[in-house]
């Protein structure tokens, strides 16, 4: 027992040293690393849906979520992690207070308790959700700051002239997040479209002729002259 709570302890904290480490350039944002953890782990039990709330919090609504519920503990006290009764539940090692339950079958990573717990730190800043906010025109990244925040390939016009507005945001959002490791992982779909791509063309009008052997005779055609009908005559 003593062990198993030791592993999860060990877990917890370097996942928040990963989660750290790769963003300490830059702050939590709701929309981006927060909603997607509480929308899929907690807002079944404490979203908008009434008839499936339970305790009566509701992590979607900031006023509920940092007010004292009936039980008197503050599911979220901004810069204050370790007063927040979200964090002690979601890194309790006791399996019955622990959050989301174990029934749920969707345990929280050590990353994503990492990032809650600096959101909270950070202020617990809710955000609208991206699609009722509106937008805004934003002007690209010059090509010389998109060529110091990420190197680009050699298509990539340093200068800027052939460079299109869409690339320079690209540089700019790699060097900050740093590039995907979805897209750097071996992909066996990839590999079997590289290994067709580099076969000969298999298109019918570039197969090659099946070999045939000489051209046999063919037997002439007898033609058979009809009978003539009965009572027919010539005149």
């Amino acid at each position: 027992m003593n062990q198993r709570r030791l592993t999860f302890t060990i877990s917890i904290v370097a996942g928040f040293a990963i989660a750290h480490t790769a963003s300490a350039q830059q702050s939590v944002d709701f929309n981006r690393d927060i909603r997607p953890i509480l929308s899929n782990k907690c807002f079944v039990c404490h979203g908008p849906d009434d008839a499936k709330r339970e305790a009566g919090l509701r992590l979607d609504d900031s006023k509920i979520a940092t007010t004292k519920l009936e039980s008197g503990a503050v599911a979220i006290v901004a810069h204050k992690p370790e007063a927040s009764e979200l964090i002690r539940r979601v890194t309790s090692s006791d399996a019955d207070e622990r959050m989301p339950p174990s029934k749920f079958g969707k345990p929280l990573s050590a990353q994503e308790i990492a990032l809650l717990r600096r959101w909270i730190d950070e202020g617990a800043r809710y955000a609208t959700h991206w699609s009722y906010v509106k937008p805004v025109r934003v002007d690209p990244p010059a090509a010389a700051v998109a060529a110091r925040a990420a190197p680009m390939p050699s298509w990539f016009d340093h200068a800027g002239s052939g460079s299109a507005p869409i690339d320079r945001c690209g540089a700019v959002s790699t060097g900050q997040h740093g590039p995907s490791t979805r897209r750097q992982q071996p992909s066996a779909l990839a590999d079997a479209c590289r290994e067709l791509a580099e076969r000969p063309s298999l298109r019918r009008s570039e197969k090659t002729p099946k070999q045939r052997g000489p051209a046999r005779p063919r037997p002439p055609v007898v033609r058979r002259a009809r009978p003539a009908l009965a009572g027919s005559s010539n005149g």
